[in-house]
C-alpha cells in the first residue's frame, strides 16, 4: 500500500487521484485491513467495486447526505461498510467496520481454562482478565455468555448430549455386555428417567457388603434434574457404584421408578438392608419395593435433626449423642441416655419416636458397619 497527498496505491489497483486521509478499508479478506481515506463517495464506491469490497448483485449503497453505506443485500450478511462526511465536506472518513471482542471470540481465548472438569472460572473472573490482559472492559452478562459458549466449545450443547442419551445407552451395552440400562419417556416420547447398571458392578456385588446406601443429587445444566445413586463397600472397604439414575426430581415417583430398576438389576441378598438420608419419598419407597429389607438412617443427619430441634444445648449433646449411636451393648446406651437427661429430657422422647434401631448400632439387628456414619453415596 502507498499512502500519499495526492494517490493511493491498493493490490496494484490505482485510485484516481483524491485526498487521501487516514482510513480502514477491508479488502477481500475481511481480516486486512488497511488505512485510506477518499474524496467523494463517488471515489469512495468505486474503489469498493474496483477492490472486490462490494460486488454487484450481492452488496447496495445507500447514499445520504452526510453518510455514505454499503451493505450486503442477503438478509443473513451482517456485513457492513459506512463512511460519514469530514466536517460537512467532501471528504468522506469512516471504519470500514469495527473491530468488537464478541463473546464468541472471548469464548475461544478462555475455553483452556475449562479444561479442567474441576475449573471454578467464574464470569467475574472473565470480567477481571479481560480487563487487565486486553483492556476489554465488558458487562457481567456478556462474560456469562462467554462462559456459557467456551464450555460449549469444549464438552457440546446439552441439547445435542440429550439427543445422544438412546446412542449412549445402546454403546453401554454393547461395550460392556451384560449391564443393565433402561430408558423411560413421557406420552410426548420426551426423555423423563434413565437407569444404569454397568455389568461389572453386578458381578461384583456378590462379593460386597449386603448395605446399599442411597442418595440423590441435583444437576448443574440447563435442563436441571437430579442424579440418584446407589453404592456398596467391597471386602477391602472400596466404595462400588451399583447403578445411577437421571430423574426430573426427588419424588415419590422418580424414587420408586429407581427402586423397582435396582431390584430388576441386582435382586435380594441374605441380610441386605438399605441405608439413606431422611427424605420422606426414600422412607416410603423403599419399604414399597423391599419389604422385608431394613432401612436405617444415617447418623450424622439423625443428628441434624436433634441439634434443629434442641439448638439451646446441642454443643453439650452432640458427644453423648454420638457416644449412644456407636455403643455396642444397650447398657452402655442406656447409661448414656441418662445423661442425655440430664440435660434435656425431651430429646429421649424424640429419639424414641425415630426408633433406635434406625440409628443405634446397639439396638440394630444387622452388621450396619461404618456406613452409618459416613455417605458413600453423597456427591
Amino acid at each position: 500500500m502507498l499512502l500519499g497527498t495526492t494517490s493511493v496505491a491498493i493490490q496494484n489497483n490505482l485510485i484516481k487521484e483524491v485526498q487521501v486521509l487516514p482510513m480502514v478499508v477491508e479488502g477481500a479478506d475481511i481480516d486486512d485491513a488497511i488505512m485510506v481515506d477518499y474524496g467523494s463517495e463517488d471515489d469512495f464506491e468505486d474503489v469498493a467495486i474496483e477492490n472486490k469490497i462490494i460486488k454487484d448483485p450481492l452488496h447496495k449503497g445507500i447514499a445520504e447526505h452526510q453518510l455514505y453505506s454499503l451493505k450486503c443485500v442477503d438478509t443473513r450478511c451482517a456485513w457492513c461498510f459506512r463512511s460519514s462526511s469530514l466536517h460537512d465536506s467532501e471528504i468522506f472518513k469512516r471504519m470500514l467496520s469495527q473491530r468488537h471482542a464478541t463473546s464468541v471470540t472471548i469464548a475461544k481465548m478462555v475455553k483452556n481454562k475449562y479444561v479442567n472438569l474441576k475449573s471454578t472460572y467464574t464470569p467475574a473472573e472473565i470480567m477481571d482478565d479481560m480487563r487487565n490482559q486486553y483492556g476489554i472492559r465488558m458487562n457481567y452478562k456478556k462474560a456469562y455468555r462467554s462462559r456459557e459458549k467456551a464450555l460449549e466449545m469444549l464438552r457440546g450443547s446439552p441439547p445435542k448430549s440429550y439427543r445422544k442419551l438412546l446412542v449412549f445407552l445402546y454403546m453401554v451395552n454393547k461395550k460392556n455386555p451384560g449391564s443393565f440400562t433402561t430408558l423411560h419417556k413421557i406420552a410426548n416420547g420426551h426423555f423423563l428417567y434413565a437407569f444404569v447398571a454397568l455389568s461389572a458392578s453386578i458381578r461384583g456385588w456378590k462379593y460386597c457388603m449386603p448395605t446399599v446406601v442411597v442418595d440423590g443429587t441435583f444437576l448443574k445444566s440447563s435442563y436441571a434434574g437430579t442424579m440418584l445413586c446407589a453404592t456398596v463397600l467391597n471386602a477391602a472397604g472400596k466404595i462400588l457404584p451399583l447403578a445411577y439414575a437421571i430423574v426430573d426430581s426427588e419424588n415419590d415417583a422418580s424414587w420408586d421408578w429407581s427402586f423397582r430398576k435396582l431390584k430388576q438389576a441386582y435382586g435380594e441378598r441374605h441380610n441386605m438392608y438399605i441405608v439413606s438420608d431422611w427424605h420422606d419419598s426414600i422412607l416410603k419407597k423403599a419399604s414399597n419395593v423391599y419389604p422385608d429389607v431394613p432401612h436405617y438412617n444415617f447418623i450424622y443427619h439423625v443428628w441434624n435433626n436433634v441439634k434443629g430441634r434442641f439448638k439451646r444445648d446441642h454443643e453439650r449433646l452432640k458427644p453423648i449423642f454420638f457416644a449412644m449411636a456407636n455403643a455396642y451393648t444397650r447398657a452402655d446406651f442406656d447409661h448414656l441416655m441418662e445423661d442425655m437427661d440430664n440435660i434435656d429430657d425431651r430429646v429421649r422422647g424424640y429419639q424414641f419416636d425415630v426408633s433406635y434401631e434406625k440409628w443405634s448400632i446397639a439396638h440394630s439387628t444387622v452388621n450396619r458397619s461404618m456406613v452409618m456414619t459416613l455417605n458413600i453415596a453423597g456427591p
